[in-house]
């Protein structure tokens, strides 16, 4: 098979190499300019000699920057979005960075301060609250306890509270009292011992020898004239006047930071921008007489730049390396233009590696089939295409990015789907214009004798329009599509397994898709009755054939897991059951549309028709109740309509991610990210990012 038509089925990343190229410093700038040009070089850091004190000054002051904006934004409340009205000039780039690194590092060392007065208060805090716990035992037991009756120092006796570990605090006590000292047990709990000690002051040091061998804790209580309960009331109090003031110290600080957000996202692209060179900059050796860069390009792009490279800078020396076994290069996906939008969805679950099956053409044939049928609506597909074209820019922060147009592009290739199955199975704003499904239609005296004559004059499109109207077809349906995708999921699991000579899944994948091919039939003839001519006489080879397949699956799963085997082979056989049951929801979010669309249309005619007789005036009747009627319908169909997206979005994403995806790939790839210039104008700074 070719590899121009594999990458309609499983593509490969483009093949990489590793380029060094060194040029006279006087050309190093042109060289730049032409790899920034061709977006061809991800660039990897290149092993320093000599690093001029100008670099490292810059490299230094943009990542002091990128870590203030970077603390500063970790105290934002909720992501915030601002939109920059000063216009950059690239040539003052760096006295903007000097400006901003001044700015926001007193703003930053103001924060500091303030943040490490919450830290105070936080010790002081958890200091209070761990007293607590013990006052709180001793407040229910001992209330009235006098704190200079526990805790006294005089001249002569020393009196405190411990805490000791419950394993050995009688232990404790005997040594204690073998040593002169006094002990009175104040409370037993789950793991610890509260103890009151005397002892006399000539005893103190043995004492606390005794203590710390023993890894007892001295509970640090004031000796004051105050009851336990008394202390109690004022740790609470406590506490609450330390929350309180951190709470208001914080809140200063966002007030502070607040002020300043405009400032701190003018920076934070500032220092964006300077990043994508500062990463260029660490990945060149400068010396007094040659500059370098190296990094990944496509291979596909080395004709190009060699021919570039001759015709501007005549002085250069270019060395290309193939990957190194167990080198992992940056993933540059390699799939044809229209199958290229669905990478979003594949890069979602995961980047491919390098030398992995990128799945995204299986996605791009797969997910907008999925949609189509869970919407399976002519207007909503309509709806779709216009609501991407003209609504969905308004909710994202950039809509002129790669991402957003690669998504726009899925949902129009979805509302196509959705409006051709719509049409397939007629139906038009979540209803049927036929009987087939049990509903009629408002839109059936229109669309009705015309779409009875389209089914009547094509016997093809008859059969699919019952086999979507249909609920019991369309589950049938749903699950034979789930056969085939999650065996197409098990082969390429196979010959993968073939390619890495991994016997365990081999003879899994195996097992699993001969279990079908004998299991399905003994099914359907021995619990259904089910009669196949075919196969008559043949039932003997069909229970072989099951228990061959199982054979394979428990022996997989012993390979595999070793001992855990004797159970994990029952779970492999259910979970394929499951997913291709799973497959049943293309059918339930679909009739769930169509369903929802019914009781929609027949609460709005409620609504009519109890208005239309209310006034007494017929014509006021009519205007009344029309009004009522399109008020409510729009509004429930809108709800449908944005409803049967969502879900056929989820459902069809979930549909390739775990029963398809999970069988094979993998993901975890770099993915490729040549140096290029950041433009954009709308930013959004979220907490710890």
């Amino acid at each position: 098979m070719s590899a121009s038509f594999m990458k309609y089925i499983l593509s490969i990343p483009e093949r990489m190499e590793r380029v060094r190229i060194l040029v006279l410093p006087e050309d190093f700038d042109n060289a730049m300019r032409i790899l920034h040009g061709l977006n061809a070089i991800h660039v990897v850091e290149l092993r320093e000699e000599v690093i001029e004190e100008e670099l490292r000054k810059r490299i230094l002051r943009v990542e002091k920057l990128q870590r203030i904006i970077t603390d500063l934004i970790g105290f934002l409340e909720k992501p915030i979005t601002i939109t920059l009205k000063e216009e950059i000039d690239a040539t003052t780039l760096d006295e903007l960075l000097d400006q901003y690194l001044s700015k926001l590092q007193t703003l930053h060392n103001d924060i500091i301060a303030l943040k490490n007065r919450i830290n105070h208060l936080d010790k002081l805090v958890e200091e209070y609250q761990g007293l607590k716990k013990y006052i709180e035992i001793l407040a229910l037991v001992k209330p009235e306890l006098k704190l200079s009756n526990l805790r006294y120092e005089g001249k002569t006796l020393i009196s405190y509270p411990i805490i000791s570990p419950k394993d050995k605090w009688q232990e404790l006590v005997k040594l204690l009292e073998k040593h002169g000292a006094l002990v009175n047990t104040l409370s037993m709990l789950q793991d610890e011992t509260l103890l009151q000690v005397i002892y006399v002051k000539n005893k103190e040091q043995s004492i606390k020898n005794l203590l710390e061998q023993y890894r007892c804790i001295i509970l640090n209580i004031p000796s004051i004239d105050v009851t336990i309960a008394e202390f109690k009331e004022h740790i609470d109090k406590k506490i609450t006047e330390l929350i309180s003031q951190r709470d208001s110290i914080l809140s200063e600080i966002r007030d502070k930071i607040s002020k300043e957000v405009n400032d701190i996202a003018l920076a934070k692209i500032l220092v964006d921008n300077e990043l994508e060179k500062v990463k260029a900059f660490k990945a060149f050796i400068k010396t007094r007489y040659v500059n370098g860069v190296e990094g990944w390009i496509p291979v596909s792009i080395k004709g190009k730049l060699l021919n570039i490279l001759n015709n501007t800078i005549k002085r250069y020396i270019i060395t290309f390396n193939k990957p190194k076994e167990g080198e992992e290069p940056p993933t540059k996906t390699n799939n044809p233009k229209g199958i290229r939008n669905f990478e979003v969805l594949t890069k979602t679950y995961g980047v491919p590696r390098y030398n992995e099956w990128d799945p995204t053409p299986l996605i791009a044939y797969s997910f907008p089939v999925f949609f189509g049928l869970m919407l399976g609506d002519v207007v909503y597909g309509i709806m779709l295409l216009l609501v991407t074209k003209y609504i969905l820019d308004k909710f994202v922060e950039d809509p002129e990015s790669e991402t957003i147009k690669k998504l726009k592009n899925i949902l129009y290739i979805s509302g196509v789907t959705s409006a051709i199955a719509g049409f397939l199975s007629g139906t038009f704003l979540g209803q049927t214009v036929n009987v087939n499904g049990g509903f009629g239609s408002i839109l059936s005296p229109i669309l009705g004798p015309y779409m009875s004559l389209l089914l009547v004059s094509s016997p093809i499109l008859d059969y699919i329009c019952n086999m979507l109207s249909n609920p019991l077809n369309f589950i049938l349906l749903a699950m034979m599509i789930g056969l085939v995708h999650v065996n197409i999921a098990l082969i390429i699991s196979f010959i993968k397994a073939v390619k890495h000579r991994s016997m365990g899944d081999i003879l899994q994948n195996l097992g699993l898709m001969l279990i079908q091919v004998f299991g399905i039939p003994c099914i359907l003839i021995f619990m259904f009755k089910y009669e196949i001519p075919i196969l008559h006489g043949l039932e003997n080879i069909l229970l072989i054939g099951v228990l061959v397949s199982i054979g394979l699956i428990v022996t997989s799963q012993f390979i595999i897991y070793r001992a855990l085997g004797v159970l994990t082979w029952i779970f492999t056989i259910t979970g394929l059951l499951g997913d291709v049951l799973s497959y049943t929801r293309i059918a339930g979010v679909g009739m769930a549309t169509v369903y929802l669309a019914n009781g929609y249309t027949f609460l709005s005619l409620m609504v009519y028709n109890g208005l239309s007789s209310a006034i007494g005036i017929p014509i006021v009747n009519i205007i009344v109740a029309s009004v009522f009627f399109l008020v409510v319908y729009v509004f429930t169909q809108l709800m449908n309509f944005t409803l049967g997206i969502l879900g056929s979005f989820i459902h069809s994403l979930r549909l390739c991610f775990v029963e398809f995806l999970t069988k094979f790939y993998e993901g975890g790839g770099v993915e490729f990210n040549p140096v290029k210039i950041i433009i954009r104008r709308r930013v959004t700074l979220k907490p710890g990012l």
